[in-house]
């Protein structure tokens, strides 16, 4: 559970750096996206690394 945790800290300082007033539904995506970082930043590298991003990367998916 910690491990999660410092994952989902890290990707609020990573993805959302700057501390703003925004519309209640930006900070939800944000959270979001927090919320789900630590399942693809605690991959183990051997599972990813055939893996081609090249087309999540071009449509604008990658998260």
């Amino acid at each position: 559970m910690q491990k999660e945790h410092f994952f989902h800290e890290l990707c609020h300082i990573l993805r959302h750096a700057e501390r703003q007033r925004m519309a209640r539904s930006i900070s939800e995506v944000q959270e979001w996206v927090a919320r789900y970082f630590p399942c693809y930043a605690t991959l183990p590298l051997h599972l990813i690394t055939k893996y081609n991003f090249k087309g999540i990367m071009d449509c604008g998916l990658a998260i």
